[in-house]
């Protein structure tokens, strides 16, 4: 492997790293504690949507 090679590989190995470090560490300090209820949310739409015969209206759910 060339020297350039290296080096890019160090680069690229070091944003990616660096970006789910970020991630990792910004999802650990501050939580989303509302999904839950934006996906009841999202349900319950759906649901609705469904009896007035909108979305999904013939489809079969279990």
């Amino acid at each position: 492997m060339s020297a350039s090679a290296v080096v890019m590989m160090i680069v690229y190995l070091g944003i990616v790293g660096g970006g789910l470090a970020f991630g990792v560490g910004l999802m650990a300090t501050h939580p989303d504690g509302t999904a839950g209820e934006l996906g009841a949310l999202e349900h319950e739409a759906k649901a609705a949507a469904r009896e007035a015969g909108g979305i999904g209206a013939g489809m079969k759910h279990t």
